[in-house]
Order: C-alpha cells, then sequence, then structure tokens
C-alpha cells in the first residue's frame, strides 16, 4: 500500500473482505456508515474543499435470494442520508436482457434490482467506453457478456457533481473491466493535489526510467506491452461488435500469449 495512505475492509463481515476501501486522508476523509457483507456505506468529505458526499461501494453476491438483504441495506441507507450519493461496483445483476450477450437472466432479478433503484432514486450516471463490463473470458462459441458494474447517482448528485462520468475501460487479462470516475475539469482539480505532483516528478523520471528498461528489461517488457496492446485493440474492438466471433477467437488466442 502507498505510504500514508488509508485501507478498510469488510473482512469482518466476509471471509476475506469482498469490498476494500483505499484513500489518501490528506485529499479525503472518510466517515463509515455501515459495512456489511456485500456493501460499504460511508460520508465522504473532500478535504480541499469541505465538500461532501455519500459512497455505497459493492460487491453483490451472485446469488438472487442472497442478492436481496443488499437491495434491503441500499433502500436504508437511502432512507437515512441527505445529499449527493452514489452506489458504485459489481451489483451481479442486470438491469434488463439486452445487458446479457450470450447468456440468461430472469425477470425476477432484474425486477428486484430495478425495484430497489427506484426505492433509492438511483439511477446510471453517464458513462463512456465498453458497455458489457464483464465476460466469462471461454472461447467465441461459449463467450458471455454483462453489464453487472455500473455507477449509480441520485438526483443530488446530478445536480451538484454534474461533470463526473464513469469511463470503463478494456478489460486486458482480468473478466471484469476497471472503472474510472472522470470530470470534465479533471484536469483543473488534479493541479492542487499530492497525486499530481507525484505524477509531474514521475515524468520528469521519464527519460532515465526508458534508458533503464532498455539497458535491462527491454526484451521481456516490450514483449508484454505489445501483447497487451493487441489485446486491448481486439477488446476495443469487441466494445462494439461484441458478438463478432472471429474477434472473439482473435481475443482468446492474445490471452493466451
Amino acid at each position: 500500500m502507498v505510504d500514508g495512505w488509508s485501507i478498510a475492509t469488510n473482512n469482518s463481515w466476509h471471509k476475506g473482505g469482498r469490498v476494500w476501501i483505499l484513500w489518501n486522508p490528506t485529499i479525503f476523509i472518510l466517515d463509515f456508515y455501515e459495512f456489511f457483507a456485500q456493501c460499504i456505506n460511508m460520508k465522504v468529505t473532500e478535504v480541499a474543499s469541505t465538500t461532501q458526499f455519500f459512497v455505497s461501494m459493492v460487491y453483490a453476491f451472485n446469488d438472487l435470494v442472497d442478492r436481496r438483504s443488499l437491495w434491503n441495506q441500499l433502500i436504508n441507507f437511502a432512507s437515512v442520508i441527505n445529499g449527493p450519493w452514489m452506489a458504485a461496483g459489481d451489483f451481479n445483476c442486470v438491469l434488463s436482457h439486452i445487458e446479457r450477450l450470450g447468456g440468461t437472466s430472469t425477470d425476477a432479478e432484474i425486477d428486484e434490482f430495478q425495484s430497489c433503484l427506484d426505492a433509492c432514486g438511483l439511477v446510471d450516471s453517464p458513462a463512456q467506453g465498453a458497455y458489457y463490463t464483464w465476460n466469462n473470458k471461454q472461447d467465441a462459441s461459449t463467450r458471455v457478456f454483462s453489464r453487472l458494474d455500473r455507477l449509480l447517482i441520485n438526483s443530488e448528485w446530478s445536480q451538484k457533481v454534474s461533470s463526473m462520468y464513469a469511463h470503463f475501460l478494456p478489460e486486458g487479462t482480468f473478466d471484469h473491466t476497471p472503472c474510472i470516475i472522470k470530470s470534465s475539469d479533471q484536469s483543473d482539480n488534479l493541479k492542487s493535489t499530492k497525486m499530481f505532483q507525484v505524477v509531474r516528478k514521475l515524468k520528469s523520471l521519464k527519460v532515465h526510467l526508458r534508458q533503464f528498461n532498455k539497458d535491462h528489461f527491454a526484451d521481456i517488457e516490450n514483449a508484454a506491452a505489445l501483447a497487451l496492446r493487441n489485446l486491448e485493440a481486439i477488446q476495443t474492438k469487441l466494445i462494439d461488435d461484441p458478438s463478432n466471433q472471429q474477434m472473439l477467437t482473435m481475443e482468446t488466442q492474445a490471452a493466451e500469449e
């Protein structure tokens, strides 16, 4: 873990911990409301501006019945908070049949998820990148795609943090796509943060690091980087054409290299 950063998990509520939160306390103050097996609810305060908002980080169970406790916990949290709120993570459920390609979803699980969101006043945030956020990594004939990961926001978030959106990246060697929350004015916000200062210092080392890499690890790392770029290029094309059998076969081969 990065020196000076803090960490919280739900280890005590589920063996091994399903949700891990890492943050820089010089930038954000986190006040934890509740820990559960499938989510962590908290209030976040930005140190510089004292802006406050609520966050629920989610990793839902696979089983429909087991997820019901999560839906109730989110509804209960919605009833006791007042302000901008986002719920993000792997909900392990789709909101419509078109959000799954190559598999099946029941009306019951879709209806229960949608009922929870209606009760909470949550909707999908603006998003870019991959539409399907998970796939089973199998070959072309048995590949399944699903939109399981999402960033959900309430009306107060839309009104007060309107510049934020979710960017879902190609999944690389994982089965889920990483999600980055971005802002249309992100570059201006970053200039005053410690993280921006770290990035700037790293960039100043780029020339020396490149030479070190060339002298010691060029062949191994270049080959790995080339393979990853090839994999991500194929996965980016699959975003627009996820049922393309030829591209799926190429993606499987590239992942094995």
